[in-house]
């Protein structure tokens, strides 16, 4: 994002098009700079030139599609990070959302746009790029030092060596003078605990490094491997130094690829999933004096915990847009009833049918109210990070909410279990919590466990009041059922959902609600991970 506003491309076949997104970003960015063009061609060549932090796209244009523009943007290497959002004229068009998000697009918008949203997805889309571009050039940077400091190293091995064959023309030479060759000894010796105690200082700033730096020879073997993130793959610093890359890696494609692409003399940089982790790549090419490939030099840096947050981010964006339309119906009926009763209330005379229709519409205003609450339970989904939360401490603080001696409530999770979720799940335990209260009927106890199964993990919570009747199971985490509010469970559902997190209720009408929250694999842990 330039100092004056943000710059962005914008893709239609329609000039009119092109014109109302223009004036309708000038107008929400003041200072932004939009360039347009009229095909997908002209489009992609306009990104190259300008690098612009958004580019929105149509779908349907003639020639090449939206949906073909947005393929070739990422597989461009140096367009590929640049966000993109699609334009519509069709709101509830789910194939091509799914279909835009295949090909890689960053979000999707649906014309005529609400300005609301539409400057939200452009924020968020420009400090993606603005963290896309920090992230490529430090990658760069570290690239060229670890380059350079490889051919820093070939040349002190060769000047090594010519250091060692002048050393033995001098013994030849100084044969007649023992003092002299004592002396150069402890020279040398010196020199050599020097070099030492620099290629120890190199070594430990490469296995403290948070990524993995890699060099291999001209035949793929490994000469170095270090770096903190390969624990995160079983693996220690150095242990595959000797291997081929081409074995221990044979199950990668994206990692053979990328070694083949260097060795043959080309730069090679993409996103690489290994095991359960992703790592953004960049490796050069080392050449000898002869300019022939003698190796190469690469850095991956492990971005696990970023995909994690960009993923739970645009999950969070989803949520919100479901939660205010359902709102804004939910306050639009109400409205629409307060105008009904007072155009019968204007046209009538009877007291007693007056009195009634009042009450109803104070009814509707309480209803309307307890609706904008809700507002406030959601508004903050998406403004901190999604990360590792501790399920036993988010328990203890929903705790605190509620007045001692209502009933028992015993906490039994394990103290160092951590789910991945939204900081907001806090909401979720006061809610269930809360259920209970109003609609477990005589609740004496509400009891927090949990238990590891196939792979995934479940938190139990379960009280001791009457239950939930089986032909209502169904329908209790669907928004507007229930006596209070209708939305409590709704809303729980919602923010697990944030993380790929979900909810039921399994337990036995009469003998208590059990509610039960699914955490899939490699979205909890029971200690504390690298890449948080």
């Amino acid at each position: 994002m330039g100092s004056d506003g943000p710059v962005i491309v914008a893709i239609d076949d329609y000039k009119d098009n092109l014109i109302a997104v223009k004036a309708f970003v000038t107008d929400a960015f003041p200072g932004a700079r939009v360039f347009t063009a009229d095909n997908g061609s002209d489009g992609i060549d306009l990104a190259r030139e300008k690098n612009p932090d958004v580019i929105l796209l149509d779908i349907v244009m003639p020639g090449m599609d939206g949906f073909q523009v947005c393929r070739l943007l990422k597989e461009d290497p140096t367009l590929r990070f640049i966000p993109v959002i699609f334009l519509t004229a069709i709101r509830d068009d789910k194939g091509s959302r799914i279909r835009a998000l295949e090909v890689g697009g960053e979000a999707f918008l649906s014309k005529p746009f609400e300005e609301a949203e539409f400057i939200a997805q452009i924020r968020a889309m420009v400090k993606i790029k603005a963290a896309n571009d920090r992230e490529m050039q430090e990658k760069a940077s570290l690239a060229a030092l670890v380059a350079e400091r490889t051919g820093q190293l070939e040349k002190e091995l060769l000047e090594r060596r010519k250091a060692e064959q002048e050393l033995k023309q001098a013994n030849q030479v100084l044969t007649q003078s023992r003092a002299a060759m004592l002396n150069l000894l402890a020279d040398l010796k010196e020199e050599v605990e020097a070099r030492k105690k620099g290629e120890e200082l190199l070594q430990t700033a490469m296995t403290n490094l948070q990524g993995v730096v890699f060099s291999l020879d001209k035949d793929g073997i490994f000469l170095l491997s270090e770096g903190k993130s390969l624990s995160s793959l079983g693996l220690q610093p150095g242990q595959v130094v000797g291997k081929s890359v081409f074995d221990v890696y044979r199950d990668v494609p994206d990692v053979i690829t990328g070694m083949k692409t260097a060795l043959a003399g080309s730069p090679w940089s993409g996103l690489v999933s290994v095991q359960d982790h992703s790592f953004d790549a960049i490796v050069s090419p080392v050449f000898d004096d002869m300019q022939k490939v003698n190796g190469l030099v690469g850095v991956a840096t492990d971005v696990t915990g970023r995909k994690l947050a960009e993923s739970a981010l645009y999950e969070a964006i989803q949520k919100l847009r479901l939660l205010t339309g359902l709102t804004r119906h939910d306050i639009f009926n109400q409205v629409s009833a307060v105008e009904i009763l007072l155009d019968m209330i204007v046209h009538t005379g009877d007291l007693t049918k007056i009195e009634g229709y009042v009450s109803r519409a104070q009814q509707a205003c309480v209803h309307m109210n307890a609706t904008i609450g809700f507002t406030r339970e959601y508004e903050n989904f998406g403004t901190v990070s999604s990360g590792w939360q501790q399920v036993h401490t988010l328990i203890e603080l929903a705790l605190k909410e509620f007045s001692p001696g209502l009933f028992t409530i015993e906490n039994r999770v394990p103290e160092d279990l951590e789910i991945y979720a939204d900081p907001i799940i806090r909401k979720v335990f006061t809610t269930l919590i809360e259920n209970s209260f109003r609609h477990g009927g005589q609740v004496s106890r509400i009891c927090f466990s949990g238990e590891q199964a196939d792979g995934s993990y479940r938190i139990i919570v379960q009280d001791d009041g009457s239950g939930i009747p089986e032909e209502e199971k169904g329908r209790i985490f669907d928004h507007g059922f229930g006596k209070n509010t209708g939305i409590g469970l709704f809303l729980a559902r919602e923010i697990l959902s944030i993380t790929g997190l979900s909810i039921r209720e399994t337990g036995d009408p009469g003998n208590g609600a059990r509610f039960e929250i699914l955490v899939p694999e490699g979205k909890f842990r029971t200690e504390p991970g690298d890449g948080e």
